[in-house]
């Protein structure tokens, strides 16, 4: 009988969660930029179906016009308390034309598609596959409430960003002990804090 020939079974893996399956970066960066533009589409599409704007949403734009017209002196009389990151950017979307409400959304939109890129190398890092991670930022990408909120003037999809990438560097600076990690979680957690007071826990967390 003929000998057996042996199996190289890390040249042609059939497990593609395993270890040994490895996809090209550039297939990898490929599949994660098709991921992107699909969320955005996707926010963009419930935005522009979206006919109406959140209670919370007719204060943000009030104050932003309020920082475009008269700057930062008393802008916040609606809401002293408020965090003042994201009506600080609508009210630079207002200064250049785009006006605060469209200003708003598009924040939103775009802030809600980026929350799958640091999902996904988190994920990477997590698990010994590249494919666990494309499905999460594709998971991220199709959520009906992430959807739904990242087409409203809305701050949660700006927090989830900068809370996920506070995370994210958390993470790389405890996997490969650099601090920059370190310093770009911390300005991530801050603007987080500046977005959403609940992002005082991400500090927390960070010191």
């Amino acid at each position: 009988t003929a000998p057996e020939v042996e199996r190289d079974e890390d040249a042609n893996p059939t497990n593609l969660f395993s270890a040994d399956f490895i996809l090209p970066r550039k297939q990898m960066f490929f599949f994660l930029a098709v991921i992107f533009f699909f969320a955005l589409a996707l926010r963009a599409v419930r935005a522009f179906e979206t006919g109406r704007i959140a209670k919370d949403a007719v204060d943000y734009v009030r104050m932003a016009q309020n920082i475009s017209e008269n700057g930062l002196l008393n802008a916040f009389a609606l809401n002293a308390r408020i965090p003042p990151l994201y009506i600080i950017l609508m009210a630079a979307a207002d200064r250049i034309g785009l006006g605060a409400e469209t200003g708003g959304i598009l924040i939103s939109i775009v802030s809600g598609a980026l929350l799958t890129i640091p999902v996904f190398f988190i994920a990477k890092r997590l698990f010994a596959s590249p494919l666990p991670a494309l499905i999460a930022a594709f998971l991220t990408a199709v959520h009906p409430n992430l959807v739904r909120v990242s087409a409203e003037i809305l701050r949660d999809p700006l927090f989830y960003l900068l809370s996920t990438v506070s995370l994210w560097m958390m993470i790389e600076s405890a996997a490969t002990r650099r601090n920059i990690f370190s310093f770009f979680a911390g300005i991530a957690a801050a603007f987080a804090v500046m977005t959403r007071s609940e992002g005082i826990e991400l500090m927390a967390a960070f010191i």
